[in-house]
């Protein structure tokens, strides 16, 4: 029987499976590092500041507020989003007004009053609250 030496690697038939068995364990690293590192959604839930046990849905009531905010005439279309800020979450409404140019000033205050509204809706929380309105020309 003839030794194995550094020189007959690739007459031997065990080297395929190693390999496989390599990339295998390869592979699931890295699926596993991928995951770790995958994109977290920001809670959307935000404790109260007078009760840590008590949270409030933000994505819920931003939704709420866009379908008030899109039944107001002269309001086209509106979106509802939470963006998480490190200090303090944002509340987004954006609406698109569909109403001629001169009531946009009418469409401005109503976005004014959903706001006030809305952070009134949100007080004790550490919420900001925007409300955007995009005024396109009436074709």
């Amino acid at each position: 029987m003839k030794a194995w030496q550094l020189g007959d690697w690739d007459s031997a038939g065990w080297w395929p499976w190693a390999l496989l068995a390599v990339a295998v364990v390869l592979l699931v690293l890295g699926l596993r590092w991928l995951y770790a590192h995958r994109p977290r959604r920001q809670p959307s839930r935000t404790a109260t500041l007078d009760d840590e046990h008590a949270s409030v849905d933000l994505t819920s009531a931003a939704r709420n507020a866009a379908a008030e905010f899109e039944s107001m005439p002269g309001i086209g279309s509106a979106t509802a989003r939470v963006i998480g800020n490190p200090s303090t979450p944002v509340v987004r409404i954006s609406g698109i007004t569909d109403a001629p140019a001169q009531s946009t000033d009418a469409v401005v205050e109503k976005a004014e009053r959903l706001r006030i509204r809305c952070a009134s809706a949100l007080d004790g929380l550490p919420v900001e609250v925007q409300v955007l309105v995009d005024v396109r020309s009436a074709k």
